[in-house]
Protein backbone atom coordinates (compact mmCIF):
# COMPACT_ATOMS: atom_id res chain seq x y z
CA UNK A 1 0.00 0.00 0.00
CA UNK A 2 1.62 3.20 -1.11
CA UNK A 3 1.62 5.85 2.29
CA UNK A 4 2.10 9.73 2.93
CA UNK A 5 5.65 8.68 3.88
CA UNK A 6 7.20 6.97 0.63
CA UNK A 7 5.94 9.49 -0.87
CA UNK A 8 9.25 11.31 -1.95
CA UNK A 9 10.93 7.91 -2.82
CA UNK A 10 8.02 7.07 -5.25
CA UNK A 11 8.42 10.55 -6.79
CA UNK A 12 12.26 10.01 -7.29
CA UNK A 13 11.84 6.74 -8.59
CA UNK A 14 8.48 7.69 -11.12
CA UNK A 15 10.86 10.87 -12.26
CA UNK A 16 14.04 8.54 -12.91
CA UNK A 17 11.60 5.70 -14.31
CA UNK A 18 9.81 8.13 -16.75
CA UNK A 19 12.85 10.06 -17.61
CA UNK A 20 14.57 6.77 -18.89
CA UNK A 21 11.99 6.29 -21.38
CA UNK A 22 11.85 9.58 -22.64
CA UNK A 23 13.05 13.06 -21.68
CA UNK A 24 10.19 14.60 -22.39
CA UNK A 25 8.25 12.19 -20.44
CA UNK A 26 7.97 14.13 -17.03
CA UNK A 27 6.47 17.11 -19.20
CA UNK A 28 3.69 14.99 -20.68
CA UNK A 29 3.13 14.02 -16.92
CA UNK A 30 3.03 17.62 -16.00
CA UNK A 31 1.86 19.64 -18.70
CA UNK A 32 -0.41 16.92 -20.95
CA UNK A 33 0.01 16.08 -24.34
CA UNK A 34 2.60 17.53 -26.47
CA UNK A 35 1.04 19.54 -29.36
CA UNK A 36 3.21 18.83 -32.29
CA UNK A 37 4.19 22.89 -34.32
CA UNK A 38 4.65 24.39 -37.50
CA UNK A 39 5.16 27.90 -38.70
CA UNK A 40 2.21 28.93 -40.29
CA UNK A 41 3.26 30.28 -43.35
CA UNK A 42 0.08 31.59 -44.50
CA UNK A 43 -0.45 34.11 -41.92
CA UNK A 44 1.76 36.78 -41.84
CA UNK A 45 2.76 39.14 -39.01
CA UNK A 46 3.63 42.48 -38.14
CA UNK A 47 6.47 42.29 -35.88
CA UNK A 48 7.92 39.67 -37.96
CA UNK A 49 7.98 36.69 -35.27
CA UNK A 50 6.37 33.84 -36.76
CA UNK A 51 3.20 32.22 -35.79
CA UNK A 52 2.82 28.28 -35.00
CA UNK A 53 -0.02 26.18 -35.59
CA UNK A 54 -0.33 22.05 -34.78
CA UNK A 55 0.80 19.76 -37.09
CA UNK A 56 -1.63 17.62 -38.88
CA UNK A 57 -1.10 13.24 -37.53
CA UNK A 58 -0.12 12.90 -41.73
CA UNK A 59 2.80 15.57 -41.51
CA UNK A 60 4.61 14.44 -38.74
CA UNK A 61 8.35 13.06 -38.62
CA UNK A 62 8.98 9.66 -37.30
CA UNK A 63 10.66 11.33 -34.40
CA UNK A 64 7.45 13.54 -33.63
CA UNK A 65 6.00 10.50 -34.05
CA UNK A 66 7.17 9.26 -31.28
CA UNK A 67 6.77 12.32 -28.89
CA UNK A 68 3.22 12.13 -29.53
CA UNK A 69 2.64 9.05 -28.49
CA UNK A 70 4.23 9.68 -25.34
CA UNK A 71 0.30 10.42 -23.98
CA UNK A 72 -0.34 6.97 -24.82
CA UNK A 73 2.76 5.28 -23.42
CA UNK A 74 1.92 7.48 -19.95
CA UNK A 75 -0.87 5.28 -18.35
CA UNK A 76 1.47 2.03 -19.01
CA UNK A 77 4.47 3.49 -16.73
CA UNK A 78 2.65 4.55 -14.12
CA UNK A 79 1.38 0.91 -13.74
CA UNK A 80 4.71 -0.42 -14.01
CA UNK A 81 5.83 1.46 -10.98
CA UNK A 82 4.69 -0.21 -7.98
CA UNK A 83 4.52 0.60 -3.96
CA UNK A 84 7.70 1.49 -2.28
CA UNK A 85 7.90 -2.52 -1.00
CA UNK A 86 7.37 -3.86 -4.24
CA UNK A 87 10.70 -1.13 -5.49
CA UNK A 88 13.11 -2.35 -2.39
CA UNK A 89 12.46 -5.73 -3.50
CA UNK A 90 13.33 -4.87 -6.93
CA UNK A 91 16.48 -2.91 -6.26
CA UNK A 92 17.71 -5.27 -3.52
CA UNK A 93 17.17 -8.26 -6.35
CA UNK A 94 19.11 -6.52 -9.19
Amino acid sequence: MFSKEDYDDWKIRMQANLAAQDDDMWSVITDGPMKIMKINIAFATTDGAPKYVEKRRHEYTNEEKKKANLDNVRPRAHIRVKTHKHMRKLSKSG
